[in-house]
């Protein structure tokens, strides 16, 4: 983590979710941030709220979940915490081409994106256990991967 603070990101994308309460905590400990802040070009974008949602019993459960806590968020980040957080913004969707999933793939051919993966643990009782550890502590550093076989 070092390494990215002395030298913050531009943008972080967040697929799992929990990340921004993480970044709202290391500001709140004035920890210096691996993102830059919004008045640096600093960019969290999300696709998924901070916990898991199963069920959503009316509409305004769903705001609850969706929209307001996002919109909060996204207005703060750019006005009164610009120069601590980065401007949020939470994706709820993707267009309906391929467009968009074949551009990310032939950045990553290149080597201009790569996912991120903590582990690979082995497909053994401890190695499972581990992994589920990690996924249980919120502290995993991308996909918790389980090996099942080798090549």
């Amino acid at each position: 983590m070092k390494e990215f603070q002395d030298d913050p990101f531009d943008t972080i994308v967040d697929f799992s979710g929990g990340g921004w309460l993480r970044l709202l905590e290391s500001s709140n400990n004035n920890t210096p941030m691996i993102v830059k802040p919004a008045n640096q070009g600093g960019r969290y974008l999300t696709t998924t709220p901070d916990s898991h949602v199963f069920e959503i019993h009316s509409i305004w459960g769903a705001l609850n979940v969706f929209l307001f806590p996002a919109l909060r968020r996204a207005i703060r980040s750019r006005t009164i915490a610009r120069s601590k957080l980065p401007k949020y913004t939470f994706a709820m969707s993707l267009p309906e081409t391929r467009q968009v999933m074949t551009r990310t793939m032939d950045l990553a051919a290149k080597g201009d994106v790569q996912g991120c993966v903590d582990g690979p643990y082995g497909f053994t009782t401890e190695g499972v256990r581990r992994a589920f550890r990690k996924l249980e502590s919120r502290q995993a550093k991308g996909k918790v991967v389980i090996r099942v076989a080798e090549n």
